[in-house]
């Protein structure tokens, strides 16, 4: 690869120009077209490097490279005019930083680059990172040091737009108002809000890749969750982006989730978002039981009604037939047992009209209406 030319390169090459034998119209167009080159590529340049000279220990010279002016707005003689320039045009958030990173070079440390703020000469505040190199003579003495200005501008200003980018995201994560989660092709949470952490009874930091959401799924619907998380992973069209199930909690309690899933675009990460739909099943089941009820009742007061007419004949005449005959009669006591019977059967027509809510007992492999309970007023 072809070595970028720095700033001497460039002007030697717009002297040489100069110097060319040309006409005066091809001259002057072609030392216009280089000077504007030259001044695109120095605009270009992204980094420069300083040299620092020592004698006991305290600095005597600084060497600024001519290409400090494309990250700086500053020339070399500049810097040489006013000594402190290097550090008065350090951001005066920064200022201590550089201070004390310097007062340690100074001392013969070794130090990783460090990154701060700058402000140019036409006021633009610009990201750098500043990478030193040690020179000791033979007795390890510190005699100089190196310097690589290096403009990061648009690398910090991409790293603090994703910083904003993921605290934005995060607040929606925890704002949706239902307990979601992260998970990958694994089934491993990544993250979870804090709506899961009430739903599962878990701390995030109990979760978040440590757990899969299988844990957290009733035995019963397992197989039917997993195949939509693969059929879901090869092409999400192929099942429902909402569905249904049991959800188990720490304490091992039960509750009716609705799921909504999706994949995140470009990724293989799953997104979840959880609604406890318990008391709303609850609602729909007892509005059945309800509706089971009604139809009950409508078929007993029918039942009832049709039952009562043949009952109070049989009543009657039985008592009629019963009335001034020899009790010690075998035909007497037949006829108090109908008696009897029917009058039971009354009761029984009475206790089914005054039904009142849906109780059951089992009775040969099925269920049937607890007469008794449900016509008890509690």
């Amino acid at each position: 690869m072809a070595q970028k030319p720095d700033y001497e390169d460039l002007g030697e090459k717009i002297t040489e120009l100069r110097k060319k034998p040309l006409g005066a119209g091809s001259a002057e167009k072609a030392l216009h077209a280089m000077e504007e080159r030259y001044r695109r590529l120095i605009e270009a340049v992204t980094d420069y490097v300083f040299t620092v000279r020592l004698k006991y220990g305290q600095p005597v010279e600084t060497i600024h490279a001519p290409s400090c002016i494309s990250v700086t707005g500053y020339s070399p003689e500049d810097f040489v005019s006013d000594p402190y320039l290097w550090l008065m045009m350090v951001h005066e958030e920064d200022r201590l930083k550089i201070q004390e990173y310097t007062r340690q070079i100074l001392s013969g440390q070794d130090l990783p680059p460090i990154e701060h703020r700058i402000i140019r000469k036409d006021g633009v505040v610009r990201w750098v990172s500043n990478t030193t190199l040690l020179h000791r003579d033979p007795q390890g003495n510190l005699v100089s040091y190196d310097g690589l200005v290096r403009d990061i501008t648009k690398r910090k200003h991409a790293e603090e737009a994703l910083v904003r980018s993921e605290k934005r995201y995060r607040i929606i994560f925890e704002s949706t108002g239902t307990a979601t989660i992260i998970s990958d092709e694994d089934m491993t949470i990544l993250m979870a809000n804090s709506e899961f952490e009430s739903l599962s009874g878990f701390l995030r930091g109990e979760v978040e890749g440590k757990k899969r959401w299988t844990e957290f799924v009733a035995k019963e619907d397992m197989e039917s969750l997993k195949e939509y998380h693969r059929s879901r992973h090869i092409d999400p069209n192929l099942v429902p982006g909402k569905h249904e199930f049991r959800f188990i909690d720490r304490k091992g309690n039960v509750r009716n989730i609705l799921a909504t899933v999706s994949i995140i675009p470009e990724t293989k990460d799953g997104v979840a978002s959880f609604m406890d739909i318990t008391d709303l099943k609850q609602a729909e089941e007892e509005r059945a039981l309800r509706q089971k009820l009604e139809g009950v009742l409508e078929m007993a007061g029918a039942a009832c009604h049709e039952l009562n007419q043949p009952l109070t004949t049989i009543t009657g005449y039985s008592e009629l037939l019963m009335d001034g005959m020899d009790e010690k009669t075998s035909i007497y006591e037949k006829l108090k047992i109908i008696h009897e019977a029917v009058r039971h059967l009354g009761q029984i027509t009475r206790k089914i009209m005054n039904i009142n809510k849906y109780e059951t007992i089992d009775y040969v492999n099925a269920k049937i209406i607890d007469i008794d309970k449900a016509s008890r007023d509690d």
